[in-house]
């Protein structure tokens, strides 16, 4: 089975990399995705020849367009750093990345919610390190997380589903002018968008219902826009039962007195957080086999094998960690 290849903040493998010549080895992140991918390893700073050690960094100015800047010098390191990675972005795109694991509160790599310093009197705030800023502009649709989001139990399940789901629209939508295409994903894929917003999937509803003669490039682009917010949105019971639910409205008539009441009462009590959801998706799983087994190939009901792997070895890792 090919591993999937995902890019990473280099000193959370263990590089000595960081401005003070140490590093973040993550052991959670490196116990989890053991032989399930190939990494690429990208530090911004030292890339760019900032040199190990370096002078410490902070954000400052605009929130929205921060300058990399020295925490004692205020030297202003931004045009190196943007440089570099200019330079550095059409390799990564080249490299088939389907997710990013960036360090968290780095200046240079936090992909949210980093401390931006005011500017003379200018107002203060939270923005993107600028590095990961870049990443996501040039990179759209790509899965990103940091060590912190991926060790919670309900974020690293997040973000294992959303480079699978990522994956499987490079494969069978992205470079593709088929509409056909693209309707497909969406019939395979809107219960994983259920899970987490039906605001979002009303969105992509409404958007194939108005194609019209609209370039299928537009769909996919505003498409692919509007599934990146969704799996940005973390799933919980109420949402998974929800899209359940659904899933099982489409098959109940079919099924027996004693089906519908399993069902029904596996999916409550999933709710209520006394079984596990493999319980409920299992019971619609069968049903799915005797009655429509077209389903069997919605990835809500069967996600790929490497992403099953992955998401069963999160819990087991994050719980023996905690």
């Amino acid at each position: 089975m090919a591993r999937i290849r995902l890019g990473i903040s280099s000193c959370l493998l263990g590089e000595r990399v960081r401005y003070d010549g140490g590093h973040k080895r993550d052991r959670h992140i490196t116990s989890l995705f053991v032989s399930h991918v190939e990494w690429v390893p990208v530090c911004p700073e030292a890339e760019s020849g900032l040199g190990v050690p370096r002078e410490a960094m902070l954000l400052e100015g605009d929130p929205g367009a921060p300058r990399l800047v020295g925490r004692e010098s205020g030297r202003d390191y931004t045009e190196t750093v943007t440089g570099w990675a200019r330079r550095r972005l059409p390799q990564l795109a080249a490299a088939g990345l389907r997710g990013f694991i960036f360090k968290s509160r780095s200046p240079s790599s936090g992909p949210a919610d980093i401390p931006v310093r005011p500017a003379g009197d200018g107002p203060g705030g939270q923005g993107k390190g600028i590095f990961a800023r870049m990443v996501m502009e040039s990179l759209p649709g790509l899965p990103v997380t940091d060590e912190e989001r991926l060790a919670r139990p309900a974020a690293g399940e997040s973000f294992i589903e959303s480079v699978f789901v990522y994956d499987c629209w490079l494969g069978s939508v992205a470079g593709r002018e088929s509409a056909r295409a693209l309707a497909r994903f969406h019939r395979q894929h809107r219960h994983v968008v259920m899970a987490r917003s039906v605001s979002h999937l009303r969105r992509l509803d409404e958007l194939l219902a108005r194609a019209g003669n609209r370039r299928v490039a537009d769909l996919q682009r505003c498409y692919l826009e509007i599934l990146a917010e969704a799996m940005a949105v973390e799933a919980d019971r109420d949402s998974h039962a929800r899209a359940l639910a659904d899933i099982a409205g489409g098959l109940v008539e079919r099924a027996t007195p004693a089906e519908r009441h399993g069902l029904e009462a596996a999916i409550a009590r999933f709710r209520r957080g006394s079984v596990p959801p493999s319980l409920p998706r299992l019971l619609v799983r069968r049903l799915a086999f005797r009655h429509e087994p077209s389903m069997l190939r919605w990835h809500y009901l069967q996600p790929p094998l490497a992403e099953a792997r992955l998401r069963r070895r999160h819990r087991s890792v994050y719980e023996n960690i905690t």
